[in-house]
């Protein structure tokens, strides 16, 4: 049992891997070699609703606050993003998307549902189905909340 254990993690580790090198390099081929798949959720979330705050963001995609900051100074510095100071609480940072933020979200969205499509190639729907609901248990079981938006989202999409 404790092999199949440390090789269910190992083919995770590879597998999520393998997914972002596999877009970081589609994002490169096509034109966004300053695009992350660290960005990703962030860009998700404001794609969806632009405008929220640091928190907001950190609390959706599961980050820490200092870890947000970070992802944040480098997403400005691809000028994918800007922060603005909330006029209601000078205390409060709202992210918004730049031009460049909003326009390329048709790319990315091709680029992921091409990469999906290549990545499960030969899986079949249900077992697909399998995967997603075991990656969300672990998820679930590792502490994360699995009710974060972005998960409540991307499970509805899923299902169509």
């Amino acid at each position: 049992m404790a092999k199949q254990n440390f090789e269910t993690g190992f083919l995770l580790n590879r597998a999520s891997f393998a997914l972002g090198r596999h877009l970081n390099r589609r994002f490169a081929v096509r034109g966004l070699s300053r695009f992350s798949t660290s960005y990703l959720g962030v860009m998700k979330c404001l794609w969806e609703q632009d405008g929220q705050s640091l928190s907001e963001l950190a609390s959706e995609i599961g980050l820490e606050a200092s870890s947000m900051t970070g992802l944040i100074d480098r997403m400005e510095k691809a000028k994918l993003v800007r922060r603005q100071s909330d006029p209601s609480d000078r205390r409060v940072w709202r992210v918004q998307l730049t031009r460049k933020g909003q326009c390329i979200q048709p790319k990315v969205s091709a680029i992921l549902e091409e990469s999906y499509k290549d990545l499960t190639r030969g899986i079949g729907a249900s077992e697909l189905e399998v995967i997603r609901r075991g990656l969300k248990k672990m998820i679930e079981n590792s502490g994360i909340r699995m009710r974060d938006k972005i998960f409540a989202r991307k499970g509805k999409e899923d299902r169509g």
